[in-house]
């Protein structure tokens, strides 16, 4: 089967067995934590969250409390949901005490899985994540 997906954060193209899944539980909406399912991400873009650099960057406290309905301007809550999913993203790894290599070693194992069974990757990066 061949084909290509897309990256969650910059829209690019992922070819078939390549890529990298996370799983978000971005708190976003209302302070409450919002499970977003599985974030596809390319090389590139996991490069900058999943390094010693992403892993220091600092957040701000209205990415966890920023409400959609709140902006009129699309791109503007398209780039508060990748922050807050990224930080969930982070946290994770963190709370895992995984380094950004070995965070990065098991999204591509993921990934890999995705494009062979999709449901059992849903499933298996939901308990790796977690």
């Amino acid at each position: 089967m061949e084909g290509t997906t897309i990256c969650n954060h910059c829209t690019g193209k992922i070819p078939q067995g390549k890529g990298y899944l996370f799983y978000s539980s971005a708190s976003l909406f209302h302070d409450a934590a919002k499970e977003t399912g599985n974030i596809f991400l390319c090389e590139k873009c996991t490069e900058l969250i999943c390094s010693p650099g992403g892993f220091a960057k600092e957040f701000r406290d209205d990415q966890k409390t920023a409400s959609p309905d709140l902006y009129v301007d699309t791109s503007s809550v398209s780039n508060k949901i990748k922050d807050a999913n990224h930080q969930s993203i982070v946290a994770s790894c963190k709370a895992k005490k995984l380094s950004p290599e070995k965070a990065r070693k098991i999204a591509h194992k993921l990934a890999v899985l995705w494009w062979k069974n999709p449901l059992k990757a849903e499933s298996e990066s939901e308990k790796s994540w977690k």
